[in-house]
């Protein structure tokens, strides 16, 4: 609640603040108070000054920002594109080290041998068949990407790893190794890839960012080349820059309010969150269960509350016990039983930068599929008729005895999504048979000989569809989010690896499933999936659109 003014001096002076915009000020020049009020100075010996430090930056965008801050910007908002054949396989590379050095730091007795490495890397590249199937990266390439390496890591374990040897070795550092030599060596790996989020410095290993628009840019702000503004945008009119305007502004608007309740994570304190719900407070933890060990997954249960935590809202119970289990993707270091825990909710928006990409897509000169698009979306062009195609699916026996059973009032909906070429909208109250309808229009599309990609918001909307598609005897994968455990029992079958496609978890799998199979069915969020990277649809359902 006090009060201080700060004085910004040399480059701190061209700090973009603005009157309501959170500043963390580190390690000020204290100039004493004035008339009551603390007198602070920020210059280029004294105090550094985060700006909004509740946005969590990573460091590769500080670092890339020195060149070009709107590039720095727009490749985290929007993300780097697809993934390519070198970042895989470079992903794949930096798993061996991770499981060598595991291995290697064991004592000097327990450096892994060229066959064991080469037997990781078959595992390695066994289990990352989908992100291979994505990139078009035959299980032999990878394997040999791989087992290239194995010499030259072998090498520098022998070299820098455990403790058998004299002492540490020098490591040359810099540029071109012309650098001074380091002494090292590795005695202990403390984690892998950990995560370190450090509000008070507004840094984090991954961002978590707004999206600062250019409003109204034109050919002279843009900083373009001459005449690259007009190549770029020619295509656009004015309608469309309105479009992408107000929707981005509303994605940033749905972004700012989860990273505010981000912030909350660690602005907020454990007792304060609890009695919100969103918290579980006091919690001591009793025992740890590792549950995979390749994965570095842990089970902590139970956790027990601190007897003096009066007036916290009850643990949640489960099989009749008030000691709610944790699953976590991580270890936690050890510590003592005096330790006091908190599990916080985590309520960050997902797939905001994937919005944000699929809206910049509708703006590109590419035409066909993407002009038809803008077209239908932002200029509301009507949607096109075909009747050949209905007139094709009449003829189908099997077809007219699927739906026989609906109404005319469905009969009609099914016949107008045949005679659409661009788009039907469906519309009707709760219990009116619209799931009924949208499964036979499937039926009926498949039998014409079309791919369809079945989609919804939620797992249960999905799931919905899929149950009675399965009932129908109509042929679908269903592919799972992150958690298999958020797909229906009676559906999970469906899934790559499930009963109907044991095989396919693996890269061949993957590809004969994507050549076969007519319908695919996703949750929004989920659409990203290996499986979808290289295939387009001839229709896509989506169930519940208003939401």
């Amino acid at each position: 609640g006090s009060r201080a003014v700060l004085h910004l001096s040399d480059m701190w002076q061209d700090l973009p603040v603005q009157p309501g915009d959170s500043l963390n000020v580190i390690r000020p020049r204290d100039q004493g108070c004035e008339q009551g009020v603390r007198q602070l100075v920020c210059s280029a010996s004294e105090g550094l000054c985060v700006l909004h430090p509740d946005i969590l930056l990573s460091g590769t965008t500080v670092t890339s920002a020195m060149d070009c801050t709107r590039k720095a910007w727009l490749s985290e908002l929007f993300g780097g594109g697809a993934n390519n054949d070198k970042a895989v396989l470079g992903t794949l590379s930096h798993e061996l080290v991770q499981w060598a050095l595991r291995a290697a730091v064991q004592g000097p007795m327990r450096l892994p041998s060229r066959a064991q490495c080469v037997t990781q890397a078959h595992e390695i590249v066994a289990a990352s068949a989908s992100k291979l199937f994505e990139v078009g990266v035959s299980a032999d390439v990878a394997v040999k990407a791989l087992t290239d390496k194995v010499t030259a890591l072998l090498a520098w374990l022998a070299k820098y790893v455990g403790a058998g040897h004299a002492g540490p070795r020098d490591l040359v550092m810099g540029p071109n190794h012309q650098g001074p030599a380091t002494q090292v060596l590795v005695e202990e790996v403390v984690d892998i890839e950990e995560s370190i989020w450090a509000p008070q410095y507004g840094l984090k290993g991954q961002l978590d960012a707004t999206l600062r628009a250019l409003e109204g840019g034109d050919e002279a702000s843009s900083g373009m080349r001459p005449q690259q503004w007009s190549g770029l945008t020619s295509h656009l009119g004015p309608s469309h820059g309105q479009f992408l305007r107000h929707w981005l502004g509303l994605v940033e608007l749905e972004d700012s309010a989860a990273r505010e309740g981000r912030s909350a994570l660690w602005a907020v304190p454990g007792r304060q969150r609890a009695l919100q719900g969103s918290c579980l407070a006091d919690l001591q933890l009793q025992d740890t269960l590792v549950l995979a060990a390749k994965k570095e997954i842990r089970m902590m249960e139970p956790y027990l509350r601190q007897p003096q935590s009066e007036g916290l809202p009850p643990l949640p119970t489960q099989q009749g016990t008030a000691q709610p289990p944790c699953a976590a993707n991580r270890g936690v270091l050890p510590s003592a039983a005096a330790v006091l825990w908190r599990l916080d909710k985590d309520e960050a928006a997902a797939g905001v930068t994937q919005q944000r990409t699929n809206l910049l897509m509708l703006m590109e000169a590419a035409s066909g599929q993407v002009a038809r698009l803008r077209d239908l979306v932002v200029d509301l062009a009507p949607p096109r008729m075909v009747a050949e195609q209905a007139a094709r699916c009449e003829a189908s026996s099997d077809l007219a005895l699927a739906c026989s059973h609906l109404n005319s009032e469905q009969q009609a909906a099914v016949q107008a999504v045949l005679q659409m070429q661009d788009y039907t909208l469906i519309l009707g109250m709760p219990g009116t048979g619209k799931t009924s309808t949208t499964v036979c229009a499937i039926q009926a599309m498949v039998a014409a000989g079309r791919s369809v990609l079945l989609t919804a918001y939620t797992n249960s909307a999905v799931d919905n569809i899929c149950l009675k598609l399965a009932a129908a005897a109509v042929q679908f994968v269903r592919l799972p989010g992150s958690s298999l455990d958020a797909v229906h029992p009676g559906v999970r079958g469906h899934t790559p690896g499930g009963e109907r496609y044991p095989a396919g978890n693996s890269a061949e799998g993957l590809t004969q499933l994507a050549a076969d199979v007519k319908v695919v069915a996703v949750t929004c969020l989920g659409v990203r999936h290996p499986l979808l990277a290289r295939r387009s649809f001839d229709v896509c359902v989506l169930d519940e659109a208003s939401q």
